[in-house]
């Protein structure tokens, strides 16, 4: 059967599967955080959880490839319509609506005493790492760093900007060069290496950073690429790309266990001071080729997902309003009591479980009252005139939620 590209009834660009991909990766980083915060990996052991694990571990690099889909679908088309200063202003409000998002969590981490103040105060200047929730940090600089990466893009064609992702990895040998420690010694060595860390990826305080996240982002602006020109066709090249991608990052994945083992990899990519907090190309390689099956399996499950029957296509609903989801999502596991571990694997899957159904509450009444003053908004109430007893009465149309949020937006968090 050929398979076709489903899109939004609101012509904006959105791709029908790209929400689903965008919750199936919201679901494994709450999983990811909650099952690390009521200890669970620990119980279960390093062994047994390395699968499940390592799949959670894919939430982040496929959020900020889903960035840089995003960029091209919805961003880049609107600088005819908008203007580019059109398109700057909504990537800095996009930026402004992920700092608050990361303030709040910063907040919980000082309220639930997972961070002391004054750590919470130097995180919430980007300084230091919250507790859960830093991939908000890195959307915050991320979207700002995006508004010179469309215009490049719309100036230089896809092409450059390809080569842009190749020439930020040349740069690692000569930002490594510079002299880090030597920038510290009068202030906060500390201080400097995680800014150092987070911006470039030089040293291995936090990660990913900035400058080599943006490797993800350009992949995904060059899938996104390949998905408008194509929208009317099938997906055919879609996966061909995403086959090649795959094959690329396998190759320097195969290098790295050529060198090690397949265990020793696993390992250093599910281990967060591994192969993440340096900013490793295995990191990135691994995250790729989680990513596309993550993509290609939500091509395919998608049309399937929409026919489940509510409320079993519930969590469907976190794609369509991930900041929310994931700020409230890291806000509950920084404000419960820590006092508190679970005693075996059961009890802290339940647990999770509650936060995961919390969550998905808290998100689908927030999307019910957009849809409902979405309707309010647009469909002014005029009472009819009289008319015979019989006559037929219009209904009001359906607002759909995928329609009230089909808008131009940020990136999924």
């Amino acid at each position: 059967m050929k398979s076709t590209l489903p899109s939004s009834r609101s012509g904006l660009g959105r791709i029908a599967f790209i929400d689903f991909a965008r919750a199936t990766a919201i679901v494994l980083a709450l999983l990811s955080h909650t099952l690390a915060d009521f200890g669970v990996w620990k119980l279960m052991g390093a062994d047994l959880a390395l699968l499940p694990h390592a799949f959670t571990r894919s939430a982040t690099p496929t959020f900020v490839l889903l960035f840089g889909i995003m960029l091209e679908l919805v961003y880049f088309p609107r600088i005819d319509k908008w203007g580019m200063e059109g398109v700057a202003e909504r990537l800095r409000r996009r930026s402004f609506q992920c700092y608050a998002a990361y303030l709040a969590t910063v907040a919980a981490c000082a309220v639930g005493g997972t961070r002391q103040p004054v750590q919470a105060l130097m995180a919430a200047f980007l300084v230091r790492d919250g507790y859960l929730g830093n991939i908000l940090k890195f959307y915050t600089v991320a979207l700002l760093m995006a508004i010179p990466l469309v215009r490049f893009r719309h100036k230089k064609g896809m092409t450059w900007t390809m080569l842009l992702a190749v020439g930020i990895w040349a740069l690692a040998p000569v930002l490594e060069w510079l002299p880090w420690k030597g920038l510290g010694m009068r202030t906060d060595p500390l201080a400097v290496r995680c800014l150092a860390s987070f911006f470039f990826g030089v040293g291995s305080a936090t990660g990913p950073s900035v400058l080599n996240g943006l490797t993800l982002v350009i992949l995904g602006m060059g899938l996104g690429n390949v998905l408008r020109r194509h929208r009317r066709g099938d997906l055919a090249s879609f996966y061909g790309v995403c086959v090649l991608v795959a094959l690329f990052c396998g190759a320097i994945v195969t290098y790295l266990i050529a060198g090690s083992s397949v265990l020793d990899v696993a390992h250093n990519y599910v281990n967060i001071k591994g192969y993440r907090n340096s900013n490793h190309p295995g990191y990135y390689a691994i995250g790729a080729i989680s990513a596309m099956v993550i993509l290609v399996a939500s091509s395919l499950l998608s049309p399937i997902a929409r026919k489940v029957p509510y409320p079993l296509s519930a969590p469907r609903c976190l794609g369509q309003s991930s900041l929310l989801a994931f700020t409230m999502g890291n806000i509950i596991l920084n404000l419960r009591p820590h006092s508190w571990k679970p005693s075996g694997v059961g009890e802290g899957l339940l647990a999770s479980a509650c936060v995961l159904f919390a969550v998905t509450v808290i998100v689908h009444i927030r999307l019910q009252v957009t849809a409902w003053l979405h309707t309010r908004r647009t469909v002014p109430v005029v009472e009819p005139p009289v008319a015979p007893a019989d006559a037929a009465i219009p209904m009001l149309a359906e607002v759909s939620v995928a329609d009230v949020e089909a808008r131009p937006v940020g990136p999924a968090v």
